[in-house]
């Protein structure tokens, strides 16, 4: 059967003019690749080996849309929904190539289109690289995400399943830049995106895709700023904006394409998502609540600014979600029924008209942009986070028992845990999705394992400590006078207590109590030049001084007597990284040990119950080997523990000197497509 196969197969090349008298490697690989579909029925490989011709080979037309029908051949075969995306590319991007662009059509149906109808959600891209901080390209053939293997912004052809990468800043050893939201502009042409320079600013640039390598330039520099939607007309950007030169806290603001001018918009700040209507003239919008920092609200301001209008307010988390393509309707994402459904609003010279309707029960955690067809892309969590418990003997630096995960409370974030002083209880923070709801702590039980929750009412904040005396936590964050700062939180009634805040461009982070509970320590930035420091500050006088200062320094660990101060810290050139013992009373600091490029320590370093030791993530870069060491102070030689999946974060000692607590697990992502929820659009505009 083999053998017939593989005679068909080449009389089909023949017949084709695949096989010439001297054969061009792009037709060498074209039947490579057919043999890996019919002879060998390999399709996974099939798949990989058309996409990447139609990628190589993209200049030959006739070999590219060869590759891509083949490739909806096989995902046909597969009865894989990409088929149909695939069909659509060669009918609307290769109608020259008129034999092609026939078969795809008459797979497709007279119209060009599949004759179903009725409402689809269906998966597009599953797998490590998925990423929800990017946008689908306005014919929803085109993803932009980071790549955080480099941390380089690429972008993924959800038809075929080829990247490009759009910014080359080579591996995180040589560098610690990378990107972070990005948005297509409405033709394709650019891409709009955040890029941390790897000190203390972000940058708003655009990459112009219609060169290769594309085209950069930087629009405007600020402290943070993520961008969110491109204006109709391609003059103004969307932009999220905490620029300290610029505002004092985040704002809704439209930066001009051509010489980043920025146009304030709404002076309040904790905006989730932008999207301008369709006709240029209004911005859909969502924000958390000033009285209740668990809830959004969805709103609809004028591009010329003024006063914002609710939409369909309710009590409860609403996220902004995008415009129909007639600009009729506004979508949003609502828990009011339950669940985390979709919802549309009709809409009229931007004001709402009648009540919501409920479209779908169920939704992807975030918008990544509504084609001009009306398809809906998302971006879906479908695994977070979760909390390992272990036992160590921090004598000899063994783990005695196994790591356990905690069963997870659903899908979704579980991290910073730590045990209360008593013993008798475990913290930890969870979060339903991953931009979504402000956290909250979840307070169990060890006894009965019931689990009790106190409202964060502190975004951005992720580090709950408890207090020595077990009455509260200490953690970083922004209240809700969108204040950042060190805050404690009451444990019974969840009341925020401010520790200290901080000025206009400076950060304080990653608080800890001293073992008797009268100072906090924690890492920041300050003063005048703004370099990174490790401070401490009285509970009783608020009395704040500097204990060391240091070029990259990390988070501080409090050691069991309270005299030291364990952090990780690179050098400066980035060439190794040391793990470094800060006296509180200001006196110089000693190395404990170090270790050279490509291995880097990581995160949090954490104490035995002892003093003797340290805990501490290592990893190599551009590489998958990821170890925890066993660090004694004195400087014998670490030991590698066996903790599954640890990575970054602080470890967290049982009462008991022998338990430990530590979260472990990546976020995974899903992005997903919902069809045919909305009457046909009157107008082709995004």
């Amino acid at each position: 059967m083999r053998t017939l196969t593989a005679v068909v197969v080449a009389l089909v090349l023949l017949a084709a003019g695949a096989v010439t008298q001297e054969r061009r490697p792009q037709d060498v690989a074209l039947q490579a690749a057919i043999r890996t579909e019919t002879v060998d029925g390999n399709l996974e490989s099939a798949i990989k080996q058309y996409g990447d011709i139609a990628e190589k080979y993209k200049s030959d037309r006739s070999t590219a849309a060869t590759a891509l029908l083949h490739l909806a051949g096989v995902y046909q075969k597969r009865g894989d929904a990409q088929a149909k995306a695939i069909y659509e590319r060669i009918v609307h991007e290769f109608a020259d190539q008129r034999d092609v662009a026939t078969q795809a059509r008459a797979r497709l149906g007279d119209t060009g289109r599949a004759a179903s109808t009725a409402m689809s959600y269906r998966r597009l891209w599953a797998g490590p690289k998925v990423d929800g901080g990017g946008s689908v390209s306005p014919d929803g053939r085109l993803l932009s995400y980071t790549d955080w293997d480099t941390g380089d912004l690429a972008v993924h052809n959800l038809a075929d399943g080829s990247d490009r990468r759009i910014t080359d800043k080579k591996s995180w050893q040589q560098s610690n830049e990378f990107a972070e939201m990005s948005v297509f502009a409405r033709d394709a042409s650019a891409i709009a995106y955040a890029w941390f320079d790897g000190k203390e600013n972000y940058e708003l640039r655009i990459a112009d895709l219609r060169t290769t390598p594309a085209r950069i330039r930087t629009v405007l520099t600020g402290e943070w700023l993520a961008p969110h939607d491109w204006s109709p007309d391609g003059k103004w950007i969307a932009v999220a904006l905490n620029a300290s030169k610029l505002f004092d806290s985040t704002r809704l603001s439209l930066v001009s394409v051509e010489d980043g001018t920025v146009r304030q918009i709404r002076d309040r700040g904790n905006t989730f998502e932008m999207f301008f209507s369709p006709d240029g003239k209004h911005l859909l919008f969502d924000e958390g609540l000033p009285a209740a920092s668990e809830d959004r609200e969805v709103h609809v301001v004028p591009v010329t600014g003024g006063s914002s209008t609710a939409i369909a307010p309710n009590k409860g988390f609403d996220r902004a979600m995008g415009w129909s393509p007639d600009g009729t309707r506004v979508l949003f994402a609502s828990d009011r029924g339950g669940t985390m459904g979709l919802w549309a609003q009709t809409m009229k010279n931007g004001a709402a008209v009648g009540a919501p309707e409920r479209l779908k029960s169920e939704i992807g955690d975030a918008s990544l942009g509504l084609s001009p067809s009306g398809a809906l892309h998302t971006a879906t969590l479908v695994e977070g986070r979760s909390v390992y418990t272990a036992e160590i003997d921090f004598r000899t630096g063994r783990v005695t028992r196994s790591a356990e995960r905690l069963p997870d409370r659903y899908v979704g974030m579980h991290e910073s845990p730590d045990w209360s002083p008593d013993g008798k209880y475990m913290s930890f923070v969870y979060a339903r999705n991953w931009v979504g709801r402000t956290p909250t702590i979840a307070i169990r039980s060890l006894a009965d394992g019931t689990v009790r929750e106190i409202p964060l009412d502190v975004r951005n904040s992720r580090n709950p400590l408890w207090a020595p005396d077990g009455r509260s936590f200490v953690m970083s964050g922004i209240n809700r006078e969108n204040k950042r700062g060190i805050y404690e939180i009451d444990a019974q009634t969840g009341d925020v207590r401010t520790v200290v805040q901080s000025a206009e461009g400076e950060f304080f982070t990653h608080p800890e109590y001293a073992p008797d509970g009268s100072k906090i320590y924690f890492a920041g930035r300050k003063g005048p030049e703004m370099r990174n420091g490790l401070f401490e500050i009285d509970r009783q006088t608020r009395a704040l001084r500097e204990v060391h200062r240091m070029v990259n320094l990390g988070i501080p660990s409090v050691s069991p007597d309270g005299k030291y101060l364990a952090t990780v810290a690179r050098t400066n050139p980035e060439t190794d990284s040391v793990l470094w013992l800060v006296p509180v009373d200001g006196t110089a600091p000693r190395e404990v040990t170090r270790v050279s490029a490509p291995q880097v320590f990581t995160g949090n370093a954490s104490w035995s119950p002892d003093g003797r030791s340290l805990m501490v993530n290592t990893f190599w870069a551009n590489s998958d080997r990821r170890e925890t060491w066993f660090v004694p102070i004195d400087g014998g030689k670490p030991r590698v523990l066996d903790l599954p999946g640890f990575s970054w974060g602080r470890i967290r000692v049982h009462p008991d000197g022998k338990r430990i607590a530590y979260h472990a697990g990546a976020l995974k992502m899903e992005v997903w497509v919902l069809e045919n929820f909305l009457p046909a659009p009157t107008s082709a505009k995004r």
